[in-house]
């Protein structure tokens, strides 16, 4: 018989941070922005929605809820 571990996952990580203060924080020009209105997040979980800060391939960040299609 195989045995099944549990793992639980903990709120270690939030994101309390306004959107504007993550744009000038990561140097995102505003129209790389595409978060929306996000809400602060005192809880990220592994397969929850969280703000995501990527790299195209001209050395511009964005700044989005979710990475753009195609991209790893």
């Amino acid at each position: 018989m195989q045995k099944l571990f549990n793992f639980i996952m903990c709120n270690r990580y939030s994101n309390t941070m306004a959107k504007d203060a993550m744009r000038r924080l990561f140097a995102i020009d505003a129209s790389h922005d595409d978060l929306g209105n996000a809400e602060p997040l005192t809880a990220i979980f592994p397969k929850g929605m969280a703000p995501i800060v990527g790299m195209n391939d001209d050395g511009s960040r964005w700044l989005r809820s979710e990475p753009p299609a195609g991209a790893s």
